[in-house]
């Protein structure tokens, strides 16, 4: 049996992961996907505050020590770590700037080598972890070729190949929230630019959206009107477009035709056999992922039109499994 950690920084909480892998008793080294993975515990720690790298990692490997210890094991009977970081990472070891975390260039590798008295860790983007996650025990099972799309406070993407990541020359594929898919202008997105799908397609875009529309059509009648405006979230736009909205469903539909085009883009340089749709935004169910796979099928090349879409199914702990399998 082998065990490893799965670990996913984000900027309020860390998620880790105690894993355990058990060989099926049909194997096929070829494909991993047949293994059986145990989350034998998941705890979240509070990271919030904790700018230092020199505080947050002895306060990860106490974390683990403890968890290690609950079960009667040690470093020793480890595989290895692997770590998802909101950030572009480089040679599987340095995230290349950290803003959630407050973190310059930082050897996280290096970081945890030195805690833990392992080898074998291996550090990725986030997104990309969590759709390695989805591809080995979710959404994505039972395909070779994936892409997850994650739609929360950002937007971002993991690219999978044969049960493994495609991260680029410069560990930024699949930062499809900063394509110019949105006309030029408006408030400048995190990255620098202006006109990212993030700006219209995520948490944020989509409140200002329904705020542009309540002021634009004040004839409309619609329960966000009842809302206090400053206190407006994207759950409460989806929820009432679940409930018949109008002018929520226009801005749910609004939003996955824009996530739908630029996936249709996406499909003509990569063109998945699935793209899986997470994030706290995809929680709008398959109404939202209809409204997604209009738009992509609208806009497709005709050889890539029939790709399928698929919901998330692992949920917030998506990135732990993917770390945890990185490393087996």
């Amino acid at each position: 049996m082998e065990y490893s950690f799965g670990i996913d920084i984000g900027g309020t909480t860390a998620k880790m992961g105690l894993f355990q892998l058990r060989q099926s008793p049909v194997h096929d080294e070829k494909d991993p996907r047949e293994d059986e993975c145990v989350l034998l515990e998941q705890r979240n720690i509070e990271t919030e505050g904790i700018t230092d790298p020199d505080e947050f990692f002895p306060h990860m490997g106490l974390s683990m020590h403890v968890m290690l210890k609950s079960h009667g094991l040690s470093p020793e009977n480890l595989a290895g770590i692997g770590v998802g970081v909101p950030g572009a990472v480089k040679d599987h070891r340095t995230v290349n700037k950290c803003i959630n975390l407050g973190w310059d260039v930082t050897d996280i590798a290096g970081r945890f080598q030195m805690i833990t008295g392992l080898s074998n860790i291996r550090v990725e983007n986030d997104s990309n972890l969590a759709a390695l996650g989805e591809m080995w025990q979710g959404g994505g099972k039972g395909y070779s070729s994936e892409v997850m799309v994650t739609i929360g406070t950002g937007i971002g993407a993991g690219i999978v190949y044969d049960g493994e990541l495609i991260t680029g020359a410069n560990g930024a594929a699949g930062e499809i929230g900063h394509m110019k898919i949105v006309d030029a202008g408006g408030e400048m997105c995190s990255c620098g630019g202006t006109g990212c799908l993030e700006q219209r397609a995520a948490a944020a875009g989509i409140v200002k959206r329904a705020l542009a529309l309540l002021k634009d059509y004040p004839q409309y009648s619609t329960i966000l009107r009842r809302m206090a405006y400053d206190r407006l979230t994207a759950k409460d736009v989806f929820d009432a477009a679940r409930d018949g909205d109008q002018l929520a469903l226009q801005v749910r539909r609004e939003t996955g035709h824009l996530i739908g085009k630029a996936l249709s883009y996406v499909s003509c340089v990569y063109d998945p056999e699935v793209f899986v749709i997470g994030g706290g935004i995809s929680q709008a169910g398959e109404p939202f992922l209809k409204d997604i796979e209009r738009s992509y099928r609208e806009n497709a090349f005709h050889a890539s039109r029939d790709t399928q879409f698929k919901l998330a199914e692992l949920g917030p702990a998506a990135g732990i499994y993917g770390a945890a399998k990185i490393v087996l």
